[in-house]
């Protein structure tokens, strides 16, 4: 069995490919649901009289970060499995430090320059949240496997 090494620590190649396909899966999760909420936004301010180019460009650059500020924290989720607490603790608050700076540098941006709308760039970045929120509800109603074999597998270690 092969084995990757991040910063002088090793880890199972079985392992890395599990922990890759949930960033994926969980990160596209958080991808269509942003989408769909945008959609829902663009609908609404359609509805409304209000909606205007800027409208459109700034949804699509309060998506973009959103996304890409989820993407980034699974990331550094991923490459800090199996190190040292100590070392992951350092990595998650530099993370979310320059993280936080994106996201601040892109409400400024929307905010100050006129060819985007304020309020619709602005709304696009709580959407992750709302993804992460829904989540576990849908995987009850839709019976996700992977949700309910790692169950099983926890019953099985209790037992």
């Amino acid at each position: 069995m092969g084995m990757y090494s991040i910063q002088n620590r090793s880890f199972p190649e079985k392992g890395m490919d599990e922990t890759k396909k949930t960033v994926i899966r969980e990160g596209s999760f958080i991808a269509v649901v942003v989408a769909f909420l945008s959609a829902i936004m663009e609908l609404i301010f359609l509805l409304i009289g209000e909606w205007d180019y800027t409208v459109l460009l700034g949804n699509l650059v309060g998506a973009a970060v959103a996304i890409t500020n989820f993407f980034l924290m699974e990331i550094t989720i991923c490459k800090s499995v199996g190190m040292d607490p100590a070392y992951v603790k350092k990595k998650f608050t530099r993370s979310y430090m320059l993280r936080l700076i994106l996201m601040a540098a892109c409400a400024i941006l929307v905010v100050l320059l006129p060819c985007f709308n304020s309020i619709a760039g602005l709304i696009p970045l709580l959407f992750p949240s709302i993804g992460a929120v829904i989540r576990p509800f849908l995987r009850r109603i839709m019976g996700d496997e992977t949700q309910i074999e790692s169950e099983q597998k926890q019953n099985d270690v209790d037992e």
